[in-house]
Formats: C-alpha cells, structure tokens, sequence
C-alpha cells in the first residue's frame, strides 16, 4: 500500500514540475495581424483629422477640474508646450459631460482628467476638445488614450505590467513626435 501511494505521489509530482517557460508561462494570445493594422490605419486618420481640426495643440499640467452647472467639465492646463495655433499659458478646456461608450469604439470613451497628470489637447476655437475626445496623457515620450471606460487612463501607474502585455490592447498610443510630425504639417 505504502508502495503504492509512494508511486502515485512521485508521478503526481513528476507531472506537475515545470519543464520549461511553456509549463509556466500562459498561452500567447493569437495576434490578429490584419485586425491590428486596421485599427492602426484608423487610429492615424484619426490623428490626423485631430491635427486638422484643432486651431490649437496644447501640452501641459491638469491644474484642476471641475463641473459647470450646464454639466460641462473644465479642465485648467498650464501649458508648457503649444504644437500648434496660439493658447493662454492657462487655458480651460471645456469638455462634454457624457458619452455614450459603444464597445470597440475607444473614441467614445469619457476623457479622464486628473490634476497633476501632463495631458496633450487638440482644440477647437472655444477651448473645446476636437470630437470631443481629443485629450491624452503624456507619458514616456508617448500619448496614450484608455480605449474602454474600465481602463484607468495612467498605463505607467496604474496597471501591472509585464514583459508580455501589449499596451495596444487597453491603450491608443502615438509617439509624441509621431504627433508633432502630423501637427507640423497643418
């Protein structure tokens, strides 16, 4: 009997011990190679009318938010960096107070402001976001956008992340030249 259960704990043992990163790591996601260019095809004509659209790009500090009796959201920037058209060094931005999330479409997704967090605005002649969803974090020589509502907008500090997490996934991202490149040219 002994014998026995000695047997069955060793092969237990011997079929739960890891071999390689395949016995520990979880399965790869298959990437959608054509589904991923799609959506970054979209996400530059996207950038793109952006660009087009705003009178102004201002890169700057959320210095407080706060809501209009109307249920508008402003959002004071002091701005550190203007990519194109003319801003006040403080300039509110007036953002819509609701939007209808549909999934799959991250610009439907509500702009998150939080002061202190460096934020990057195309705008539109009344200080408005351009489509109304116009705004991005600037983190790490990027601007990055939450593509769903339960996705907290700061990757860096809010989110575990590791070797294997493509950012893509929760996030629009651009370079911030990539950005400055497009502004240069409207």
């Amino acid at each position: 009997m002994f014998a026995f259960y000695f047997s069955f704990v060793l092969g237990l043992a011997h079929a739960t011990t890891p071999t390689g990163p395949a016995d520990i790591l979880p399965p790869m996601p298959q990437i959608d190679i054509d589904a991923q260019r799609e959506e970054q095809e979209s996400l530059n004509r996207s950038m793109e009318l952006f660009c087009q659209e705003a009178d102004s790009i201002i890169m700057g500090e959320v210095l407080n938010v706060h809501t209009l009796p109307n249920g508008d959201i402003i959002a004071s920037i002091l701005v550190e960096n203007r990519l194109k058209g003319e801003a006040d060094a403080l300039t509110d931005v007036r953002m819509r107070p609701y939007m209808v999330y549909q999934n799959g479409r991250p610009e439907l997704v509500k702009p998150t402001v939080i002061p202190g967090y460096k934020m990057l605005a195309f705008l539109n002649t009344e200080n408005k976001l351009v489509d109304g969803e116009a705004l991005f974090l600037v983190e790490a020589g990027h601007v990055w956008r939450n593509k769903r509502p339960d996705v907290f907008l700061n990757p860096r500090t809010h989110r575990d992340w590791s070797e294997l997490t493509d950012p893509r996934e929760d996030y629009v991202i651009y370079s911030l030249n990539e950005v400055a490149t497009v502004a240069s040219r409207y």
